[in-house]
């Protein structure tokens, strides 16, 4: 394995603190510069030299569509596993080839535990009936490592499924177990609406997606809805895609919250290379410090806010973009 990536993974994994991350992305930057051949010949290509580049607003986001056209790999890495979009029927659907695929589990495991301080053994179900048919999806692995981790049930279930999994839940509340139930939202409504009887035990993690099933809802519309239906208080959103190795969490308001090694900025939606840490409000560049062996500068696809306190929301999609599999949803 590569000193220098040896190193970045130990570092997040150490430690836990917000402090300046800057110069450690660009030693990143630097680093993936001279050993990601895309990302190098897209530098190039732009004319950027990574010597003369010396703060964040200077760094180039290489944009998401090329996950889709090339192997974004840093060399002499090979691919453990290739995570795959999930997209919708006719699309191209992008690749993330990950070189240490126990790094990205244990870095999901170290982000959910920090955000979600474990009191009680938990126990991870699944509503996501659109992942069932891609096996290759990140959010699908990540789920069933922690069902592993926590010796969970290993099932994902279906909408057809729904007198099973309240069965189940019944049960687990019963045992007196922590209950985290992962969804695409147009199924977390379904479910809902079948549910007789309210389930205040439950957490509810819902992933976003309306899949074209029905006419797209506010999240904040979302939210209401399954607060009433489900009987819960608040309603945790995650944020996260195939081409990124860490999540985000918005545990209230839509409020999404990164680990330390994750970095949200903004950039102007007609200029992709205008780019502002005072800039709030723009299209999304994600810096992920875990792509450490692909590329840790992500230009998205996603409008979206800057906050206070390192946090950030999602509005939706820019136009003329391909629907992603999640996070379909306006807010």
């Amino acid at each position: 394995m590569n000193d220098f990536s040896s190193q970045v993974k130990k570092e997040i994994l150490r430690y836990d603190s917000y402090g300046d991350i800057e110069p450690l992305c660009l030693e990143v930057f630097r680093y993936q510069a001279g050993q990601n051949p895309v990302y190098k010949r897209y530098l190039k290509l732009l004319g950027v030299k990574p010597s003369g580049v010396g703060k964040l607003e200077d760094i180039p986001f290489l944009p998401i569509r090329f996950f889709k056209t090339h192997d974004v790999l840093c060399a002499p890495f090979k691919p453990e596993k290739v995570f795959m979009s999930s997209g919708t029927t006719g699309q191209q659907r992008s690749q993330h080839l990950v070189a240490d695929l126990a790094f990205y589990e244990t870095v999901s495991l170290k982000i959910f535990e920090s955000f979600f301080p474990l009191t009680k053994k938990p126990v991870m179900l699944g509503l996501l009936p659109t992942y069932s048919d891609n096996p290759q999806s990140s959010l699908l692995h990540m789920i069933g490592f922690f069902q592993e981790q926590y010796n969970c049930p290993g099932q994902q279930y279906l909408p057809k499924d729904f007198p099973k999994l309240l069965d189940t839940i019944s049960k687990l509340v019963q045992e007196k177990r922590s209950i985290f139930l992962w969804g695409v939202t147009y199924a977390l409504l379904d479910f809902a609406h079948f549910l007789p009887t309210e389930m205040p035990e439950l957490s509810i993690i819902e992933t976003g997606g309306m899949k074209g099933t029905r006419s797209e809802l506010t999240k904040m519309e979302v939210h209401q809805a399954l607060k009433s239906g489900l009987g819960v208080k608040e309603i945790i959103s995650e944020y996260g895609m195939g081409e990124l190795l860490s999540q985000a969490y918005a545990l209230h308001d839509g409020e999404f919250v990164t680990p330390w090694w994750m970095k949200v900025m903004t950039r102007s939606v007609n200029d992709p290379f205008e780019t502002s840490q005072a800039v709030s409000r723009g299209a999304i560049n994600i810096i992920d410090l875990a792509n450490i062996d692909s590329c840790s500068f992500v230009e998205t696809e996603d409008i979206g806010e800057l906050i206070p306190d390192q946090k950030f929301k999602i509005y939706g999609r820019m136009e003329h973009t391909e629907i992603r599999g999640c996070n379909l949803m306006w807010i």
